[in-house]
């Protein structure tokens, strides 16, 4: 399928030498141009897959890229998969992966997401107390529990992390900063954790203090995209500059009126001052400047607003135009407000979306985005809340309403009510008065549901008995959540047929929280519940964990591959917004100004952070006030509307000045301006991304049980990790990193003292982020297996060719990733070795996807780099067994069948099926659950 571009698309596919920056306006176009620039690359200019590196705002747009790559490229044997492509921070990981033995990592380490992260540096407060400094750091902050320290600390070494900060420089004004931040630094990489902060710096210092690493990947590396490149950051330039090398290779994309991240460090200095990196002349600069999106009267009213800042030197001069007839008679920018009265605002609003629906003008509430500043406003949760009693759903997964969803208020509600005795001592708590309101109507509230519901009525009496009269200890609060979730009040949302994201809600809600249950049970070091414990560990998890949780905020469930859900309506915050469209885009927040709100907590710190802008202070928020606005206006495909509560006295005037001047020249909804019979809007397309399958994690887990596929994978309901899992992870890990030691320094070179320290090293890391603590006899066991297994193996191990080799394919079907323990090489053959740490299966199910396993990473890597394979090897370690599969052209090809039927049933949602045996099934966390409703 040939693709038409129009002449400035054509020109930046084919400039492929040299900087280049393209100024890409809203719906010019831009994800077409960069694929087409790909595709030539690779096809026209035959430049290796491996030259080339792609990065990415969100990592979505790295796969739609591939999708539609994959989709285009005529020559099948390009190799898709060696393209570097992903966001910056999954691309820095990737080469930190590369070279993990630089870093002072090791694989199988963990990223913390933002709660996590808070909760680790929660737990570590003890250590940054015993810094001579804390007491004068935090003297006059109005920071009263160490759990809003540590929010504050998160905040700083954020800070400190993603803008690249000289430590130096911070410890002349603030020693404290610098000594905890050294501190958090020791002790993540102790715990073998990154915070996404972190990630960048890592990469960043990986291939600035390894001059040799750098050098392989600038060999590597020729060619460099950067999407979105006005919200980079000083720290992601520094690494495109020092990967670009001398070549200068280098073509960005981005707009700067849509640079909307400074919050997070981005500069939009970095797209104004592109060419200037370069000798003069030198950087091409090429502006895609048709928009394909939205008519004109949206494209007019976005450049008027625009226009109507004086932007000097700090905007690119850019004449957008929409594509099509001009002197269509139809209003596209219109008003929906009404005079200081919410209540008939959200009633006005209602009846609109209920007409748009009614007349069949839209197919689907997904068709409408509600785009505001915060959707954490009162107002926003006020107006969400209304149109869902009126039955139109809402989408709004960042409005801190988790916590006020049916199924979280059941699920405490249960918890407290089995527990009488500690639920009145959380009552008694003079301090919680917030917290015990909301446990007291839980509690209430599941009494009321259990007169509806005999069987949880009926285990709740009993579970209360069992914890007053004899309790013995043998579960903790995840192995309770298990049980609860097979009762009927919760059973009919794990039960639903369909698997859109709006309808399972409430699943994805549980998948939540199972994470804060598994979350709390680590960090509180409570797996299980003894009579020792049980009374301080409930006390803590309601009166501590959940009460920060809650008062913190949780969002709920976003579906990272179908950003605009089915049957509801999209409340998102502007930022949220970026990089997509909507038919119909409503925009709030018209009372706002440009004024920020200054920190006294932070004015301080605030002042260490000070470096010399680019753009001249006292006019920062302005810019980025209309750069915001101009990003929300320029989401509209086919309409677009303002709206607000009018009010023309009192100290806040709405619409406020910003905006008066274009929203009173705008016509009612109402006015007859805005035709509905002729008004046409598009329709939202279903997801066409290509999926990640993995073996172990997908296509052997559905094999196994389609419906624990659903709750693991699909809801994300946490598992627990036993004994065995941890053992099998430290056996995995020391050996992957005595492999990494042969391959450096040889096998002659490995002393016992070498295994000793690695192991250790990696079970006191385990035990700290698990929480999992192995025996003496367990421990010595497993470091005898390892040296047995150095000693006797000497001729796999002097025929090493790569261990932990990653490797993604990229098929119709979807992408294929897996990891490779092991792959030895001799006469120009290869085996793949798999590791098993615990005994040769009896069971033949499970040893038949152990080898479906061995065949399926063999199909990967013959795919992937053409390598003739002569076998597979199941090595089960703990009796040093070896289990040898050949593996022929048959095999291959059945196991091509094999996966792609599995896939197409996972594409399918055919996830019903439970497949229950009492014997197989009796360690499954879902054993409850099939045993009552088999």
């Amino acid at each position: 399928m040939k693709v038409l571009l129009n002449n400035e698309q054509k020109e930046a596919v084919e400039s492929i030498i040299g900087p280049l920056l393209i100024i890409a306006g809203p719906g010019s176009g831009k994800t077409r141009t960069l694929v087409e620039r790909i595709i030539y690359m690779l096809e026209e200019k035959k430049i290796e897959p491996r030259n080339i590196l792609i990065t990415t705002f969100t990592e979505r747009a790295a796969r739609e890229l591939i999708t539609r790559i994959s989709e285009r490229i005529k020559d099948k044997s390009v190799n898709l998969n060696e393209l570097y492509i992903g966001t910056i921070h999954s691309v820095c990981l990737k080469i930190i992966d590369e070279y993990i033995f630089k870093t002072g990592l090791y694989q199988g380490y963990e990223i913390l997401d933002d709660i996590n992260q808070k909760f680790f540096i929660y737990r570590k407060m003890k250590e940054f107390k015993e810094i001579d400094e804390y007491e004068e750091f935090f003297k006059g902050r109005y920071l009263p529990t160490d759990w809003k320290k540590a929010i504050f600390l998160q905040k700083w070494f954020n800070r400190l992390s993603e803008e690249n900060i000289s430590l130096d420089d911070i410890e002349k004004k603030n020693i404290f900063l610098r000594k905890s931040y050294e501190k958090y630094s020791i002790l993540l990489k102790i715990n073998n954790l990154l915070d996404f902060g972190s990630i960048q710096r890592v990469a960043l210092n990986l291939i600035e203090n390894n001059s040799d690493v750098l050098l392989e990947l600038r060999e590597k590396i020729r060619y460099i995209m950067v999407d979105e490149y006005q919200d980079t950051n000083k720290i992601q330039e520094r690494i495109i500059f020092l990967l670009g090398g001398e070549n200068g290779n280098i073509c960005v994309v981005g707009d700067d009126d849509q640079g909307i991240y400074r919050f997070r460090g981005a500069t939009v200095k970095n797209i104004l001052l592109f060419p200037e990196n370069f000798p003069e002349g030198v950087c091409k600069i090429i502006k895609l400047t048709k928009n394909y999106r939205s008519p004109w009267g949206i494209v007019d009213f976005c450049k008027e607003w625009i226009n109507s800042l004086q932007w000097d030197k700090f905007r690119y001069p850019k004449e957008i135009e929409a594509v099509g007839n001009k002197d269509v008679e139809q209003a596209t920018v219109v008003k929906l407000s009404v005079k200081n009265s919410e209540i008939q605002w959200m009633e006005r609003i209602y009846k609109f979306l209920l007409y748009l629906k009614e007349k069949e003008i839209i197919e689907n509430y997904n068709q409408i985005a509600f785009l505001s500043i915060s959707v954490k406003d009162k107002r926003m949760i006020s107006l969400g809340h209304y149109l869902e009693k009126k039955g139109i759903k809402i989408y709004s997964p960042r409005s801190n309403l988790f916590f006020y969803r049916e199924e979280i208020r059941n699920l405490i509600g249960v918890f407290l009510n089995i527990f009488p005795k500690i639920t009145e001592k959380i009552m008694e708590n003079p301090y919680n008065s917030d917290i015990k309101d909301y446990y007291r109507s839980s509690s209430v509230k599941i009494e009321k549901e259990s007169k509806n519901y005999k069987e949880l009525r009926e285990w709740i009496k009993k579970k209360k008995k069992y914890y007053e009269d004899n309790f013995k200890g043998k579960e903790g609060l995840l192995d309770l959540f298990y049980e609860i979730i097979s009762l009927e009040i919760f059973k009919k949302y794990l039960e639903n047929k369909t698997m859109e994201v709006i309808e399972n809600r409430e699943a994805y809600n549980l998948g939540i929280f199972s994470k804060i249950l598994k979350d709390f049970e680590i960090l509180s070091k409570v797996e299980i519940l003894t009579t020792e414990n049980l009374e301080r560990a409930m006390l803590y998890f309601f009166n501590s964990h959940l009460k920060f949780l809650k008062d913190n905020g949780i969002d709920e469930y976003e579906e990272p591959k179908e950003l605009v859900p089915k049957n509801a309506i999209s409340f998102l915050t502007i930022h949220q917004s970026k990089g997509l469209e909507f038919p119909v885009v409503i925009i709030g927040s018209l009372d706002r100004i440009p004024i920020g709100r200054e920190n006294i907590t932070d004015k301080d710190l605030e002042q260490l952070f000070k470096k010399e802008e680019y753009e001249p202070s006292y006019r920062i928020e302005e810019f980025d006030f209309w750069r915001l606005f101009y990003t929300g206006f320029s989401r509209a495909k086919n309409l677009l509307i303002l709206s607000c509560i009018e009010n023309e006295t009192g100290k806040k005037i709405v619409p406020s000045l910003p905006f008066k001047r274009l929203y009173d020249k705008l016509p009612d909804v109402a006015s007859g301006a805005l035709k509905f019979d002729n008004l046409k809007l598009d329709i939202i397309e279903n997801s066409k991304l290509k999926e990640t399958y993995t073996f172990t994690g997908d296509i052997n887990l559905y094999n196994r049980c389609p419906f624990k596929y659903k709750l693991t994978k699909i809801f994300k309901i946490e598992s627990k990790k036993s004994l065995g899992a941890i053992y099998g992870i430290l056996i995995h890990e020391t050996m992957e990193k005595l492999h990494i030691l042969i391959l450096e320094k040889g096998l002659e070179n490995i002393i016992e003292e070498d295994i000793f320290k690695i192991y250790y090293k990696i079970y006191l890391s385990l035990k700290e982020s698990t929480n999992v603590t192995l025996g003496k006899s367990i421990l010595n066991k497993g470091l005898n297996q390892i040296n047995d297994y150095l000693k006797n193996e000497k001729e796999i191990l002097n025929h090493l060719k790569n261990v932990e080799e990653k490797i993604s394919l990229v098929e119709d079907c979807g992408i294929l990733e897996g990891t490779l323990d092991m792959i030895i090489e001799e006469n120009n053959k290869y085996s793949i070795i798999d590791f098993k740490t615990g005994d040769v299966p009896e069971n033949e199910e499970l040893f038949e996807g152990y080898k479906n396993q061995i065949k399926f990473y063999s199909y990967l890597l013959h795919k992937r780099k053409n390598f003739p394979i002569k076998e597979g090897i199941l090595y089960f370690i703990k009796n040093q067994k070896k289990e040898i599969i050949p593996i022929t052209d048959k095999d291959l090809i059945e196991i091509e069948k094999f996966y792609k039927n599995i896939i197409e049933k996972i594409k399918e949602n055919q996830f019903q099926e439970k497949k229950y045996d009492k014997v197989k099934c009796k360690n499954c966390e879902y054993f409850h659950y099939c045993t009552l409703n088999s």
